[in-house]
């Protein structure tokens, strides 16, 4: 008994001393998986069971001031394709293990192209012969001259096809079916390879062409907003969004698991502008710069409203202009912004500035008298000239204004003298000061008037020649003479900037008023003048009068220079300016408007006849949008 006893317990020492080994190199083994490589070991098994993506942010939208969407984004996917890795690559593998599998891997290659080619046609606008065509696996290559680049034995040198934009704004839902059908064609091999799926934004501008060469339009270049022009280019930097990095959980597929953990940095969306245009105001404007497209057959037409106590622009547009929506009207010269970059030389619309400076400088008053001669004034060596027989004889400044006399608004020129007249271009900056509210703005170009140099420039500087102007800068300078207190504001476009992430809004602030009239009494009389120029029967502005409201403003038709002529040109040669420059209601100004059109070759050529009707059919809905109250009854 002793002896088995003693044997089994042998056994037993035996069988726990080869146990001991392998559980001893278990537990080495579990030490070694669970504690000292389990930051490595982790770290692999998070590689496989998870990824990163890239996140994009959306690109800052611009509103107006009430809130409407002017530039938005519209979700939409890009589809590219390697031609080469679609049709061709799938099969080099039966082709590399039996040379004899040739033939069969052509047939499948040219089965699968017509198959792609179909499923692509009926989700894009080609034509499936056409898409045929995109899918070749191979191109010739060309030199720099455009020539097929051969081989010795006389074939075309190829190289393989792998790139091939099949859309650029494709909508989800039907980038969606597209995949779907893709990956259910079950006779192909891989049927998905060589396609490419990318989510991306693309701008939309929901109000068409309303404010298109000021808001401007961007491109999609492979899956990234290219901003082209205007205000996307201006604050592409602002409204840029910043990408973020997202890790997350995928099963075996690579779909992402709705339950699993996700980490990293999410993405900024850009930020949001919000001018001071206001839509439906804006919506008028576009209106009647299409009628009046239509009526006067202009080359160009330039127009701004905007509130002259503030500077606040309004509504501001320009003919020609494009659909930013419709690729179509991208023609030539349509998306230039010319209302920031021409420059003109404005004529008699300037002639206010030199007599309201002459008034408020006490040189003259509304009342005071100049010889304006019988029509023709030879001075400095040049014939100077008026057109009407009104503006003949002896005329006081008030009929000088009315009837827009060259000779007369000359000659207060040269009672001012060279140092105020130089003086009022710099205090209102025209010619000289950018309003600095576009990157592609001009200057313009005015002289320093010297009359010992020069005895005729400073007769044409103050009835608007010699001198170039934006209409921006116009704009500006008519504020001075709207605003209640005499002084211009500087012109304001973006009223404010919202960061849609943090829900923060910087409001932009009101820039220091520059005064122009130190006299209230001359300010007035001028406004009076001005008012008179619409009012009275003979002014040269009675077709810019609005029924129930006071309206004061002034007309300008000046010669259009021409390059390719070296000069003005002659008799029917001579291109005309006809512009308007007034506000409403005349005592007490909520809005301000200046028109021009460049080379009307319709109904007239004088600002009278052809801005001053935009002006008043303009005003008059915009007045009666504000529900401005009348000044009188018709």
């Amino acid at each position: 008994m002793k002896n088995s006893l003693g044997s089994l317990r042998l056994k037993i020492i035996v069988v726990a001393c080869l146990w001991i080994i392998p559980v001893s190199g278990l537990i080495w083994h579990c030490y070694n998986i669970q504690i000292k490589r389990h930051q490595e070991l982790l770290t692999k098994a998070r590689n496989r069971y998870t990824t990163d993506a890239a996140q994009d942010g959306k690109y800052g939208e611009i509103f107006d001031a009430e809130g409407r969407v002017l530039v938005g984004n519209e979700p939409k996917v890009t589809l590219e394709c390697s031609p080469y890795s679609a049709v061709y690559e799938p099969y080099n593998p039966m082709v590399n293990r039996k040379k004899s599998n040739l033939p069969k891997a052509q047939a499948l290659r040219k089965k699968r192209r017509n198959i792609l080619a179909e499923l692509i046609s009926k989700y894009t606008t080609l034509s499936k012969q056409e898409c045929w065509e995109k899918l070749a696996p191979f191109v010739e290559i060309k030199d720099g001259k455009g020539n097929v680049v051969r081989n010795a034995d006389g074939t075309a040198k190829t190289r393989p096809n792998k790139y091939w934009m099949i859309c650029r704004d494709m909508a989800p839902k039907d980038a969606e079916k597209f995949r779907a059908e893709l990956l259910a064609l079950k006779e192909l091999y891989a049927p998905g390879a060589g396609f490419v799926f990318r989510d991306i934004y693309v701008r939309t501008y929901p109000q068409g062409k309303l404010l298109a060469n000021v808001l401007g339009f961007s491109d999609v270049e492979k899956d990234k907003i290219v901003a082209r022009s205007g205000l996307e280019k201006q604050f592409n930097e602002l409204m840029k969004p910043e990408k973020g990095k997202i890790s997350y959980e995928r099963d075996r597929e690579g779909r992402r698991l709705v339950y699993g953990r996700q980490s990293g940095v999410a993405a900024k969306d850009g930020k949001n502008i919000y001018l001071t245009i206001s839509e439906p105001m804006q919506s008028i404007l576009e209106d009647e710069l299409d009628n009046a497209l239509a009526e006067y057959d202009p080359e160009k037409i330039y127009a701004v409203v905007v509130n002259p106590e503030t500077g606040d622009i309004l509504a501001m547009g320009q003919r020609p202009n494009f659909n930013p929506n419709d690729r179509e009207t991208f023609k030539t010269g349509a998306t230039n912004f010319n209302l920031s970059s021409d420059t003109y030389e404005p004529g008699s619309v300037m002639k206010p500035f030199t007599i309201g400076k002459a008034m408020d400088e006490g040189i003259i008053s509304a009342d005071s008298r100049i010889d304006c001669e019988n029509l023709s004034w030879f001075y400095g060596g040049r014939v100077l000239r008026d057109s009407s027989r009104r503006c003949a004889g002896n005329r006081t400044i008030n009929e000088i204004l009315m009837y827009s006399s060259n000779i007369g608004t000359a000659k207060v020129g040269l009672l001012l003298g060279d140092d105020k007249l130089n003086q009022l271009f710099d205090e209102l900056g025209l010619g000289r000061r950018k309003t600095g509210l576009f990157y592609n703005e001009s200057s313009g170009s005015r002289p320093v008037l010297n009359s010992r140099r020069d005895k005729v420039t400073p007769t044409r500087v103050p009835i608007g020649y010699a001198v170039r102007v934006t209409i921006l800068q116009l704009v500006r300078a008519y504020c001075a003479i709207a605003g209640k207190d005499g002084a211009m504001p500087e012109l304001r476009l973006i009223d404010r900037i919202v960061d849609p992430n943090t829900g923060e809004e910087t409001k932009m602030p009101y820039a220091p008023k520059q005064q122009f009239f130190r006299n209230p009494q001359a300010h007035a009389a001028l406004r009076q003048i001005l008012i008179n120029v619409v009012h009275d029967k003979l002014g040269t502005g009675k077709r810019a009068a609005i029924p129930g409201y006071e309206v004061a403003g002034k007309t300008g038709t000046s010669r259009k220079f021409r390059p390719e002529l070296k000069g003005y040109g002659e008799g029917k040669n001579i291109h005309y300016y006809a512009s308007f420059a007034g506000f409403a209601p005349a005592r007490n100004p909520r809005l301000l408007m200046v028109v021009t059109v460049d080379h009307p070759r319709k109904g007239g050529n004088g600002g009278g006849a052809v801005a001053a009707p935009i002006f008043k059919r303009t005003m008059e809905r915009m007045l009666r949008h504000l529900n401005v109250t009348p000044d009188f009854v018709e």
